[in-house]
């Protein structure tokens, strides 16, 4: 990809795609909320839960599995080949989970107690059968080193969904319109891409291609669902237990809380691909500690600062029916945390030769959160949900500590971490209510300084002493 002129590497090609994706997702909120009701946003969010549930079903590992098998070989014949066999079998399987979905479409409406159409439902449910194909073609285009053509697509889709979200929403199709429109736009990039593909590589069927997605495939759905097991799979308990004006507001906090995404993006994007050579090195050890504090640093003064300033946008940009999304706020930010936390300290783990002990650590920690679900969501609802993913989502992170340590010791300081972590809250508990907005904004911005002075206090960022020394000199003689 060229920009201005020079070559964008490709690492900041699809960091630019996955961003521009981001962004337009957190600006579209205002207008979905403020064009739908809580409770109709909440449904909107139940349908969205249940297409993510589908999504890794009907994926079917067919991306690992063109990864897998499409790259080992060197032969760009056997590579063409291999991708066509594929492809035919994605072809086929989609096809019959598009008949399976379409006959259940009604008993979905049902049993979530949805008020959306049917029609709405089959359309939505038809491009999230074929999701896996999309991804197909868009593994094969990474394969490809095609990041350009690769980021364009990623912005084609985004703006299409966006065009077509908002003017369903400004000419007052609603959630129905939403899902329909999106349908369509997705169906038409899908058939596109395949298209794409087919010219390139043909079509093909063949036992082989089969018989590979379901040996090296199919097993990935286990862990696609339990991925979705710990992010989506608590909005099937809720509708039972919880109104959907409520399960409408958590979704919006829920939602907003996506914001921590493009603070924590840059870093996690830039050390992710280079931890587990730098954990090898000599001193690896001590620099994948020091990394990790400049990781969770940003982390904590991200949520910190969204936790704060979150209300004031809740309460200037959403309509007032939206307000209760602020109790569910802090909590919603700290489930996004504790689930980017793990990229950042699980290095030790997949430092080995297998991932076995990353997909223990990860079905476990699913299982504790569905037996939460069992224990704590009848009781208490919506907060019950919320408890249940935050054990199990600290559980995940103790289990990566805990054997990576036992495999590459790390010296994390968790104390330092823990100290900041306990001011933020207490600062968060302390600001001013939401509608003193003036007051607010200014404890906001004082307590931002205040966690990174403190942060620079306990070296969870290791500034250099002379530089610290010169800062401080500097700060004490005054300007001359």
């Amino acid at each position: 990809m060229v920009l201005f002129g020079r070559k964008v590497p490709p690492p900041v090609t699809y960091a630019m795609g996955t961003f521009f994706d981001k962004f337009f997702s957190i600006v579209t909120i205002p207008l979905m909320a403020s064009a739908m009701t809580p409770a109709i946003y909440g449904q909107y969010d139940v349908v969205l839960a249940l297409c993510a549930a589908l999504t890794a079903v009907m994926g079917l590992g067919l991306s690992d599995t063109l990864v897998r098998f499409s790259t080992v070989n060197p032969d760009p014949h056997e590579q063409k080949r291999c991708t066509a066999e594929l492809l035919g079998a994605g072809f086929v399987l989609v096809a019959l989970g598009g008949v399976i979905t379409q006959y259940y479409a009604p008993w979905f409406i049902t049993y979530f107690n949805l008020s959306i159409s049917l029609t709405a439902m089959r359309w939505t449910l038809a491009v999230t059968v074929v999701s896996g194909l999309m991804e197909f073609v868009l593994a094969w285009v990474r394969i490809r080193d095609r990041a350009g053509l690769y980021a364009g697509i990623s912005v084609v889709r985004t703006l299409a969904a966006v065009a077509v979200t908002w003017t369903a929403l400004l000419v007052g199709w609603g959630a129905e319109g939403v899902l329909i429109g999106n349908a369509l736009a997705g169906l038409s990039i899908c058939v596109g891409l395949v298209v794409y593909q087919i010219r390139h590589v043909g079509l093909g069927l063949s036992r082989t291609a089969f018989e590979r997605v379901a040996v090296y495939g199919v097993p990935l759905i286990g862990a696609g669902l339990t991925a979705f097991a710990m992010s989506g799979l608590n909005r099937f308990f809720l509708p039972s237990v919880a109104s959907y004006d409520e399960i409408g507001a958590f979704s919006l906090a829920s939602r907003l809380s996506q914001a921590i995404w493009p603070f924590t993006a840059p870093f996690i994007l830039w050390w992710y691909p280079k931890r587990i050579a730098v954990l090898l090195e000599p001193l690896g050890a001590q620099r994948s500690a020091d990394m990790w504090g400049v990781g969770v640093s940003i982390l904590i003064l991200s949520c910190i600062g969204l936790a704060l300033m979150g209300p004031l946008f809740i309460n200037l940009m959403f309509p007032a029916s939206y307000a209760h999304a602020t109790v569910f706020l802090p909590a919603a930010l700290a489930l996004m945390a504790l689930t980017q936390l793990p990229m950042m300290i699980n290095a030790g783990v997949f430092a080995r030769d297998t991932t076995l002990w990353a997909l223990a650590i990860e079905a476990v920690s699913a299982l504790v959160a569905v037996i939460g679900y069992f224990l704590l969501i009848p009781t208490w609802g919506i907060n019950g949900s919320i408890a249940a993913l935050g054990i199990a989502f600290c559980l995940r992170i103790l289990l990566y500590v805990i054997a990576g340590n036992r495999f590459h010791p790390i010296p994390y300081n968790f104390g330092a971490a823990g100290v900041a972590i306990a001011v933020g809250i207490t600062l968060v508990c302390l600001a001013p209510d939401p509608t003193r907005v003036l007051a607010r904004f200014a404890w906001s911005v004082m307590t931002g300084g205040a966690l990174i002075a403190l942060i620079l206090h306990l070296k969870l960022i290791k500034v250099p002493d002379a530089v610290l020394a010169s800062l401080t000199g500097a700060l004490r003689l005054g300007p001359r």
